[in-house]
C-alpha cells in the first residue's frame, strides 16, 4: 500500500515536473532547471 502511494506521488510529482520544464523551457531558464533535476534525480536514488 505505501509503495503504491510513493508511486503515484511519483507520477504526479514527474507530471508537476513535465509542466514546470515546459514553463522554464518558455522563460529561457533551462539550464537551472535540469541542474534542479539533476539534484533532485540524486536525491531521489539516494534514498532508493
Amino acid at each position: 500500500f505505501l509503495y503504491q502511494t510513493i508511486n503515484t506521488s511519483v507520477l504526479y510529482f514527474f507530471s508537476r515536473t513535465e509542466t514546470v520544464a515546459l514553463q522554464a523551457m518558455s522563460h529561457k531558464n533551462g539550464l537551472t532547471f535540469w541542474l534542479l533535476v539533476l539534484h533532485l534525480g540524486r536525491v531521489s536514488h539516494s534514498l532508493r
